[in-house]
């Protein structure tokens, strides 16, 4: 929420700020005249905008949905092993990627503007050329792959991190006291 939050800001900020701006004659229904605003910052972040989204789309992959739907009949296949219902394994398999892939188009559509915040034209299309080469092709096709792959050692670093950081936090503060507060209560302190 924190990081849409910020997104918005920065482009009201953008929106704001004294950009260059240029006119654009257009008419209304009525056909008066009317003038138009369309200021350089925007012009360049909706380029960066279909830049990114570009890049999304040729970086996850031509075959995303068919891995998605692969993954999601392997992991069936292993709970029925395990002893699933296979009509709850088959119902699974039948509306799992639909609902994954529909997950996927609207992440997509959320990350454009991201990608398009962080990062230049120029790199965007460095980026565009590279996963249109058959290489980087190949890289996009195995992203997904190793990002399943990479999950449990993610989760497994980011539990120990979490155990660390609250012995250390409950050794230096109160922890009992935290819990019952709405702010902790530093040790010494109340």
């Amino acid at each position: 929420m924190t990081m849409i939050r910020n997104l918005v800001f920065a482009l009201v900020l953008s929106a704001v700020a004294a950009p260059t701006a240029q006119a654009q004659a257009r008419t209304d229904e009525r056909g008066e005249p009317l003038v138009q605003v369309v200021t350089t910052q925007e012009a360049g972040s909706a380029r960066r905008t279909e830049l990114a989204l570009r890049l999304i789309r040729v970086g996850v992959g031509a075959n995303f949905a068919k891995s998605l739907e692969a993954m999601v009949t392997t992991e069936m296949a292993d709970l029925e092993a395990k002893g699933a219902p296979p009509e709850e394994a088959a119902w699974f398999r039948a509306n799992a990627p639909r609902m994954l892939n529909a997950m996927v188009e609207g992440l997509i559509t959320d990350l454009a503007p991201v990608y398009a915040e962080v990062f230049t034209t120029e790199e965007l299309q460095a980026q565009i050329a590279f996963y249109e080469t058959p290489i980087g092709r190949q890289v996009s096709s195995k992203t997904l792959q190793m990002s399943v792959a990479s999950q449990p050692l993610l989760e497994q670093r980011l539990q120990g991190f979490v155990v660390e950081l609250m012995t250390k936090y409950c050794a230096q503060f109160d922890c009992d006291a935290a819990a019952t507060s709405a702010a902790p209560a530093v040790k010494g302190r109340r």
